[in-house]
């Protein structure tokens, strides 16, 4: 069975860039990661604006990927998920963000829950 034209194959990396962010070279460096020590954690977590102090199950956060676990446009609810390092070593904060308003995209935090998966890598 052949796959669909313009699909990429079991060993292929699909490159994508948003925001500056080559996408291809940070699954890249996870994989590198991961055969270098480096051990990965994941979960699903429920955030309105912010989910604080995250429990990974690892004694050392050094990088996180996040998604919002969704099936349907956002509109004007969450648009964007981002994180940073929690209190504690081996901890992670979750940010959800939408824009203020139809005519206006500053972005502001969240006001409805959304699932965010994440991914964490470290030690």
């Amino acid at each position: 069975m052949s796959k669909p034209e313009g699909t990429p194959g079991p060993s292929e990396v699909v490159s994508q860039q948003i925001g500056g962010t080559h996408y291809r070279y940070k699954i890249a460096r996870i994989i590198s990661d991961c055969r270098d020590g480096r051990k990965i954690a994941r979960g699903v977590t429920s955030v309105t604006g912010s989910g604080t102090n995250i429990a990974t199950g690892l004694s050392q956060v050094e990088d996180v990927l996040v998604s919002i676990k969704r099936s349907t446009a956002p509109a004007l609810e969450v648009v964007l998920a981002t994180w940073g390092l929690g209190a504690a070593a081996g901890q992670i904060n979750l940010y959800c963000w939408k824009p203020t308003a139809a005519n206006d995209c500053t972005l502001i935090a969240a006001t409805v829950a959304v699932d965010v998966e994440w991914l964490a890598i470290g030690k």
